[in-house]
């Protein structure tokens, strides 16, 4: 008896030691605690002349393999978000603005840098901004990052048609090409739409109005603006192409006006930075008095091939799309804007600066160039293209040349095609790019 007893107990020793065991292998296997052996606190802040963030912000970290492995919504700037984490390099992105009622977000498990920031069907664009920023945490030690938020949307305030006739019964205004996604990154897609805003009539019966403010992503291409006007069921489309640029931060608040010869002369201004100091614009379209028809939104003489010339212009790339092709311009000069301490912001000034110098041909619209619009580029075919042209700036292989990587500004290194920060030590230039619609219809 005394045996089978000792047998007994022996055994429920084994199963309880076994079940310890099963129960710290769990808890060594979910490392949470133990792994994450660092904190960091992200705190948002208005880039330099913004006024606030748009919240709530949604912040995505990346793990050096670029993994998600944490996302969290800030809905306040006062407060940060701290998390755990293990040691080691990470990169954080933001969107801000991004309410869960009008955007689909990605999912922690399926998050990369190239996600895109949907809109929701029916819903409108708010306040768009955008941050990102690598870090480097260091075990057992609290981190914090503050994160600069970027705007990513221009603003309509005001669009406003005076004089039209009254039998007149719908007045709508189209604005072409704009982006039509938003990346995680802070870059935008390189599929494009159009925005059309219909018009209210006012009660003085010849004014027609845009009913509210508007958010849009800016231009993927020269803009077109279109109005038209509907009689007896039959619309009449008006067409201009926008020598003004429509970017992001930036307000626009445009002005027409239908007269007697059935020209429309449209007046409107631009804010600068942040809803700053006005830019007046104004322009006039119109054929003879019968308008002009959709034909004419884009040239309409067959598009140029990749890697030849246009109006004194080297063509990076063509693409299609529903209505003809995109083609992205490289301007034939560059200017030096030398110095290797300044900041991004500095940069971003002084391209502001010579960007009117640019202008060739009557082709406008020069803007940094993207990473995406260096895919597929190779800096011997520009110089052989150019080489016979003595106002030309061939590439050099020892410079740099600025472009825009998501939010951030970097130097692409002609001679490598390898992609530098702001520490860059050789020439440092800049050369834009535009991009011009084809239509279809040659």
């Amino acid at each position: 008896m005394k045996k089978i007893i000792n047998a007994v107990l022996t055994v429920m020793a084994i199963c309880l030691l076994t079940a310890c065991e099963k129960e710290l292998a769990t808890e060594s296997g979910n490392q949470t605690a133990s792994t994450a052996n660092s904190e960091l606190t992200i705190t948002t802040r208005a880039a330099s002349g913004e006024t606030e963030v748009s919240l709530p912000v949604t912040l995505y970290v990346m793990d050096n393999n670029g993994i998600c492995v944490k996302k969290e919504t800030l809905t306040s700037t006062t407060e940060g978000i701290s998390m755990e984490l293990p040691a080691g390099k990470y990169h954080v992105y933001a969107i801000g603005g991004a309410k869960e009622n009008d955007y689909i977000l990605p999912a922690t498990e399926n998050a990369t840098a190239q996600s895109e920031i949907a809109l929701k069907s029916s819903a409108k664009h708010d306040d768009l901004m955008t941050a990102s920023s690598d870090i480097t945490l260091k075990k057992n030690q609290e981190n914090q990052l503050t994160l600069d938020m970027s705007r990513k949307v221009m603003k309509i305030n005001m669009l406003t048609i005076n004089g039209v006739p009254a039998d007149i019964s719908a007045v709508s205004i189209t604005l072409q090409p704009l982006y039509k996604a938003l990346l995680l990154d802070g870059s935008y897609g390189t599929a494009t739409t159009g925005e059309t805003i219909n018009l209210t009539k006012q009660t003085d019966g010849t004014t027609w109005k845009s009913a509210e403010v508007l958010y849009m992503f800016p231009q993927a291409g020269s803009a077109i603006i279109k109005v038209s006007l509907t009689k007896n069921g039959q619309s009449q489309t008006y067409t201009y192409t926008c020598t003004e640029a429509l970017t992001a931060n930036h307000e626009y608040n445009i002005e027409a006006t239908y007269v007697d010869n059935q020209n429309i002369t449209m007046q409107g201004s631009i804010n600068g930075v942040a809803w700053g100091t006005n830019i007046n614009i104004s322009f006039e379209f119109g054929n003879n008095g019968n308008g002009d028809d959709d034909d004419n939104e884009a040239p309409t003489e067959p598009a140029p091939t990749a890697n030849t010339m246009y109006k004194d212009c080297y063509v990076m790339s063509v693409a299609d799309d529903d209505n003809g092709k995109i083609v992205t311009l490289l301007h034939k000069k560059a200017v030096e804007l030398p110095g290797t301490n300044k900041t991004e912001a500095q940069v971003l000034a002084e391209i502001d600066v010579v960007l009117p110098s640019f202008s060739i041909n009557g082709i406008t619209g020069w803007r940094i160039p993207t990473k995406d619009d260096f895919n597929g580029f190779y800096p011997n075919y520009f110089n052989n293209a150019v080489k016979n042209d003595s106002e030309a700036t061939p590439y050099q292989q020892s410079y740099g040349y600025y472009y825009k990587e998501g939010a951030n500004l970097k130097v692409y290194k002609a001679g490598s095609g390898m992609s530098y920060g702001m520490e860059f030590q050789y020439g440092l230039m800049f050369r834009p790019v535009t991009t011009i619609r084809f239509s279809n219809k040659n």
